[in-house]
Parts: structure tokens; sequence; C-alpha cells
């Protein structure tokens, strides 16, 4: 029956006690009965456009159906005709659902509309939904507690007149609607690996003394800033991929090569095994070169 453009199936009560696994088995069910003994003469396509189900699951649900001896099937001139059972066609003299609406008063309609077809496919899609969002937080939250394993990191860098100039990580404490929305963004195009990457090479630069780099962003800042005004224009955060990265171009000419972690670190001789395990600790070890 279609009523204001949606189609519905007059669903006998009898057989909501079936216990029907799903809204497309009970709405196939009650196609049957409705057809008066007639059968129902629909092809896979006309049937999955009134269920509102793939095409290709319908042969599956007439299958299962007849297996449960819900459903039999005819083919007459090469066309298969759908017939309920007896066991649905005929309504159990008491069931304990009906029983329990006249017991609790309520009135009890021999005809239900089924929307819950249309209801399946919607909750289906919002759970579909909550498990991306889901997932899509998660990855957001790798990334922002990545970029906080750095936060109150520091480094005295030469600031070219004969001082120094200290440089401190920006971490944060919250995760602020601009910086969610600045990871997302960056989600659309990279993996959470790639850009927890991007954001250990740039603590190498930043962080490294022998490093001339001094611009000390914030994540949103990061994440966002473009070598131009326009939306479309490369995010600088780009060069810090590992792909793109080199970690030579942003040493200074003056910087010369520590032979060892050590010397790196500003650390003695005996110091070396103490440097390696700092820097294990700051993410930044990459193994004996």
């Amino acid at each position: 029956m279609a009523k204001n453009g949606v189609t519905f199936i007059r669903i006998p009560v009898h057989l909501l006690a079936l216990g029907l696994r799903s809204a497309h088995e009970l709405a196939l069910v009650g196609l049957a009965v409705g057809f008066n003994g007639k059968g129902v003469r629909m092809s896979n396509s006309e049937l999955a456009r009134l269920l509102q189900m793939d095409r290709r699951h319908v042969p599956r649900l007439v299958g299962r159906l007849v297996g449960q001896k819900y459903l039999r099937i005819e083919t007459r001139d090469g066309r298969r005709i759908i017939h309920p059972t007896d066991t649905i066609l005929v309504p159990p003299p008491d069931t304990n659902l009906v029983t329990k609406w006249h017991q609790s008063g309520d009135e009890v309609t021999p005809d239900l509309p089924c929307p819950s077809i249309t209801e399946v496919t919607e909750g289906t899609e919002k759970r579909r939904a909550r498990r991306t969002t889901k997932a899509q937080d998660a990855q957001v939250a790798v990334v922002f507690e990545h970029w906080n394993t750095y936060a109150g990191r520091s480094v005295e860098k030469p600031d070219g007149k004969g001082g120094t100039k200290g440089v401190r990580w920006q971490g944060h404490r919250q995760l602020s609607k601009d910086k969610r929305i600045a990871i997302q963004q960056a989600l659309r195009d990279y993996r959470p690996e790639d850009i927890q990457a991007a954001i250990d090479n740039y603590a190498t630069i930043l962080l490294g003394p022998e490093y001339f780099w001094t611009y000390a962003w914030p994540l949103t800042d990061f994440l966002t800033r473009g070598d131009e005004r326009h939306k479309g224009a490369p995010r600088k955060w780009w060069q810090f991929l590992p792909d793109n990265f080199d970690a030579n171009r942003y040493r200074r000419r003056d910087a010369a090569e520590p032979a060892t972690v050590g010397a790196a670190l500003g650390c003695g001789p005996c110091d070396e095994a103490e440097g390696i395990r700092m820097l294990q600790e700051a993410g930044l070890w990459r193994g004996e070169q």
C-alpha cells in the first residue's frame, strides 16, 4: 500500500510473534500473506526496490525464509512465485503477544504498517556514522596527544646578534574546537602516522640547537599555515612530512656535525648512554647512524 509516496506493508499481528531476525524478513513474510494466496510474482529487483535493500541480498533473504518453512517457492512459466506456508497463514489460537496485549488493556491492531524498513536503513546509517565519528575522534586524540609529548621542552639558540634566544614547544592542555578542526582537515589527506612523523621532524629542527628554525607554532598554526593566504595554498607543515623532510636544509651553517649523541646534547663522553636515553624519551632517537 502506498501513502504519501511511501510504501507500507500490512503486517498481521500474529507474525510479530515469529521472532524474525530483521525488518526485511518481516516485511517479505507480510507481503506474501497479503497477496491472499495468489503468490508474490516479483523479480529480485522489484523486491529490492519495495523492501529498500540491495538486490544481491534478496535471494539469500528468500532462501532463509524458505529454510525456516515460512515461505515456499513455486515456478510457473519460468517465473518464481513466492507463497506463504500454512505455518504463517493460520495464526495460532492464542499467542503470548496477543494475550499480553489483551491483559494490559491495550488495543490490538490487526494490520500494522511496517515503517521499520526505513527505520532499519536509517538506523544502520546512524550506527555507521557513529562508528566513523568514534574512529575519527580516536585519530584526532592520537595526533593531539603526540603533539603534547614535546610540551615543556625548550632550547637556547643563537639569535644572530651574538646572543641567544629561548625557543619553547607550545603544548596544549585542552583539545579546543579550532585544534580539532585543524587535525580533522589534516586527516582528510594524510594518515595519523604521517602527521605524527611530521610533528617529530618539526620537533627535531625546532628543539635541535644545531638548526636555525625558531618558529614555535601552536598546533593549530602548525597545521593551517599556508604558503599563501588562499585556502588551497600548500600548508607549511607539508615540508615536514616524511617524503619531503631533509634535516640538512635547516642546519645552521656554523653548526658542526656532532660526532656523538652526547656531543649533540652537550654531554660529556661518559654521558653517551644518558644522551641516547634522553633522545628516546623525546621520540627523536633514530638509532645508530
